[in-house]
């Protein structure tokens, strides 16, 4: 204990503050000024950049007081929700009032501060930059964005390839916003794109040759099969709007045959058609002979094929086609995604006459096509029957083979039958049972099929002008189509004033065969010629059909 207090008492002595004093002698003195205050300084220039800049007049501030050059600067900052402020004060600079300057002024700053947020770590800053850079692409023009298509390219392949598997995914939200603010850049850079895309369900097998099969990569939050859905809706819309953008091959509507001019002082007609204003740098160096669709189908087939035999093991498959809640979406975007690269063949140019990419899908995936999707139709599921889907599967069987096979053909004369299936795809079916070698009683179905079509009223005008047009030029070789004709003028009679498309294409047609003097379609004319004329004298006709009922008369009479 006495050594415990001794230890105790050392402490305390030495927690005491002592003050050392200055020792002074005899005869030795304090320095004079030591207890003076010093009133002289130094001043030193400290330069801070923009730390008392103020906004122009004039230029438009957010809420905060804050400019569009602030927020740009704010968007790489370290903090989160610094970021995050910086983009709730861009989206309200860019819905304001001034946005549509804002954005034409600024647009190549602004694409450029903003894309490397797509790839942000923080999932609520992506999500928000995302929002903020569709609304400044819908904002743009296609000339002014097209500069900016390297960097939009380069960051949205960042996006889908991203090593974090939650990046990845909202890489796919990316893609939606694109395709609904800026068309133009997909379709400019679907070659770039969905490999990108498809590289998240893709999983590349290394031996004697490289082949592409489906991953297996399960992710915490989302499903195997989900996740294909998922990319592969994408992969649909992404060549829905490259079709979309296409210009359509020549073909007869009954609109735009010739130009109206309705006289006045110094008229001028135009010689040739307007040039194109706009040159895009992609046609520029478009240099390849290379059809870059066969690489994306050589990407696409496999990863279809493979998720669709493990999402029906071989044990369903022997069900009559029947499909469970959670395969009825991967059915229906393996349908139009397929759909969507024949049409994509149907409206580009080749100089072969068989198209690359229909030659490509006829050699590498004919026989998987046929053994996989085409010998089990037609599918339904719990929700109904899958009448679109089924119709375009034929379509593509009837495209992609070079013989028919009769027991195939068999389950598809059924399904192109049935009134519920989209008129498109029916009329693109019998068109091409039309001209195959597909037997007579086959044919006969698909002509019989088609008349009825043209004598629906519940299709609109459109679909029924498809319909006439398809069997008018089928008219000019197929002998039994003498009793369609013979109903063109009753159908002539039913069209409505305002479907003036429709009625011209229909007089258009009866005189072109008035010229062949087709008898059947003579004596039926003839008799009907009264009312015909009677018709033709109502208000809101198309000034042009009097003049072709007369022209049909004077070829019959």
């Amino acid at each position: 204990m006495a050594k415990k207090s001794g230890q105790k008492r050392k402490r305390e002595e030495k927690s005491k503050t002592q003050l050392k004093k200055q020792k002074t002698g005899p005869g030795n003195f304090l320095p004079k000024g030591t207890n003076v205050t010093k009133t002289e300084f130094k001043v030193g220039k400290i330069s801070i950049p923009k730390q008392l800049g103020k906004v122009n007049e004039g230029e438009p501030v957010t809420k905060k007081k804050l400019g569009l050059k602030e927020l740009l600067s704010k968007l790489s900052h370290f903090s989160q929700s610094v970021r995050q402020d910086s983009l709730e004060g861009l989206k309200e600079l860019i819905s304001g009032e001034w946005g549509g300057n804002l954005v034409e002024e600024n647009l190549s700053l602004l694409v450029t501060k903003l894309a490397p947020l797509t790839s942000d770590r923080e999932g609520r800053v992506r999500r928000s930059a995302f929002a903020i850079l569709q609304a400044i692409l819908a904002k743009a023009s296609d000339e002014n964005l097209e500069p900016l298509f390297p960097i939009l390219t380069a960051h949205v392949a960042c996006c889908l390839t991203h090593i974090e598997p939650a990046i990845q995914q909202d890489g796919l939200n990316l893609i939606d916003s694109l395709v609904t603010a800026a068309p133009a850049f997909i379709a400019a850079n679907y070659a770039r794109i969905l490999p990108d895309c498809l590289e998240q369900i893709s999983a590349k097998k290394t031996g004697a040759s490289v082949k592409v099969g489906v991953s297996a990569n399960v992710s915490e939050r989302i499903g195997s099969l989900q996740l294909r859905v998922q990319v592969l809706s994408r992969v649909d819309s992404i060549l829905d709007t490259v079709t979309a953008t296409m210009s359509p091959l020549a073909e007869f509507t009954g609109e735009n045959r010739g130009l109206d001019v309705k006289y006045c002082e110094q008229l001028v007609c135009p010689v040739y058609s307007q040039a194109q204003q706009h040159l895009s740098i992609t046609d520029l160096s478009r240099g390849s002979n290379v059809e870059p669709m066969v690489n994306i189908v050589e990407l696409v087939l496999p990863l279809i094929l493979e998720s669709w035999v493990e999402a029906i093991p071989d044990g369903k498959k022997q069900r009559s086609g029947f499909l469970s809640n959670e395969a009825f979406p991967l059915l229906q975007y393996v349908a139009q995604i397929l759909d969507k690269i024949l049409i994509y063949t149907e409206l580009s140019h080749s100089k072969f006459e068989v198209h690359p990419v229909i030659s490509c899908l006829r050699a590498k995936y004919l026989n998987d096509i046929k053994s996989r999707l085409i010998s089990h139709l037609p599918y339904s599921s719990s929700s109904g029957k899958c009448h679109s889907q089924n119709a375009q599967l034929c379509n593509v069987y009837l495209t992609v083979t070079d013989r028919l096979e009769p027991e195939i053909v068999e389950k598809m004369v059924p399904v192109l039958q049935s009134s519920s299936v989209q008129p498109e795809h029916r009329l693109k079916a019998f068109g091409k049972i039309l001209i195959s070698d597909a037997d007579i009683d086959l044919k006969e179905k698909a002509l019989t099929s088609l008349m009825e079509m043209s004598r629906d009223r519940t299709m609109n005008s459109t679909q029924r002008v498809k319909v006439f047009n398809l069997l008018s030029k089928l008219a000019e070789s197929v002998t039994n189509l003498a009793q369609w004709m013979g109903t063109l003028p009753d159908l002539v009679l039913k069209t409505e004033a305002e479907d003036s498309v429709e009625a011209l294409l229909l007089m258009e047609t009866m005189l072109k065969f008035a010229k062949m003097r087709e008898r059947g379609l003579q004596e039926v004319f003839l008799r009907k010629y009264t009312l015909l004329k009677d018709w033709c004298s109502r208000e809101g006709i198309e000034p042009k059909i009097p003049a072709l009922l007369s022209f049909i008369y004077h070829h019959f009479s």
